[in-house]
């Protein structure tokens, strides 16, 4: 009941940039701005400074690729299977397994679990750009050049730095004045809202046209329901416990299709509408499969 709680607070403040959008000529590229070089940094940088690690905290990040490589071979196999072409295969294997990890995932695991789990909900994230940004981008473009290009701009993510500094400061025992360290928290702080009110703004534009079933169905049910299915099943085997990681891990894992996900159609013209609709059809749909799976494995 109280990850249904959670989820109905996020999507009360996405409706609110949903009807915003609607309502106002809003251009929400000063909201994308904020969130790639200020509030996610900053976010990421508090918790990296803040948190207590040991030899576990770092297990997850490996196991989230881990689970990625195994969702990736089950959509492979299927896309073979099914005879999918070319460039449905790359749509396929993106929206199967790239999260909305940022948007949603990290909001989630606030709400639920709290400060606790923000890091290693952070060092998950940035597993999922690394992919989205490298591997994900070359599903879709798969020329030459491609993959470079991909990591160029992985390298250039405020993200990436904001994390490797927050971890120098912590594990160098660097203390940082308040009057410095309280604005960058505030600002952070910020992220979530202002990410869920753009996370409105972009289903506000998503028009409902023709849905290619063929693509939203597979894609839902391997994002939504394999892929944390197998989270859960890679902690089981291997005999970890289910608590603060393993819940942060299998909430990254069950997130839908990350929205970076149409951007990446757009730039390589690869059915951008079908690839927006998975994207709203995943973003609805998540509000029964996650706290169904969530009482099913860890009520």
């Amino acid at each position: 009941m109280e990850i249904c709680l959670v989820i109905l607070q996020l999507y009360i403040i996405i409706g609110a940039g949903f009807f915003f959008a609607k309502k106002f000529d809003f251009d929400n590229k000063i909201l994308n701005y904020f969130i790639i070089y200020l509030g996610l940094p900053s976010l990421v940088f508090v918790a990296m400074y803040n948190g207590d690690y040991n030899l576990g905290t770092f297990v997850w990040p490996l196991l989230y690729i881990f689970v990625h490589i195994l969702i990736l071979l089950v959509v492979y196999f299927y896309t073979k299977i099914s005879k999918r072409s070319f460039d449905d295969q790359g749509i396929i294997m993106l929206l199967s397994s790239g999260g909305n990890n940022g948007n949603f995932g990290i909001p989630v695991i606030l709400f639920l679990l709290g400060q606790e789990a923000l890091a290693i909900a952070s060092f998950l994230l940035l597993v999922n750009v690394i992919y989205l940004m490298g591997p994900g981008a070359y599903f879709l473009g798969r020329e030459k050049g491609a993959l470079k290009k991909s990591i160029i701009k992985v390298l250039k993510l405020p993200l990436l730095y904001a994390l490797f500094l927050g971890l120098i400061f912590n594990f160098g025992k660097i203390s940082i004045p308040g009057f410095i360290i309280d604005p960058i928290n505030l600002v952070g702080q910020a992220y979530i809202p202002v990410q869920l009110v753009l996370l409105g703004t972009f289903l506000a534009g998503v028009k409902m046209k023709k849905i290619d079933w063929s693509i939203v169905m597979p894609t839902t049910l391997f994002k939504l329901v394999v892929k944390p299915v197998l989270a859960w099943l890679v902690v089981y085997i291997i005999g970890l416990p289910f608590e603060i990681g393993a819940m942060a891990l299998f909430i990254q894992s069950a997130a839908p299709a990350a929205a970076m996900t149409v951007s990446l159609a757009d730039l390589y013209d690869k059915k951008t509408e079908q690839v927006a609709l998975t994207n709203f059809v995943q973003l609805m749909v998540v509000i029964i499969t996650l706290p169904l799976l969530w009482a099913i494995f860890f009520s």
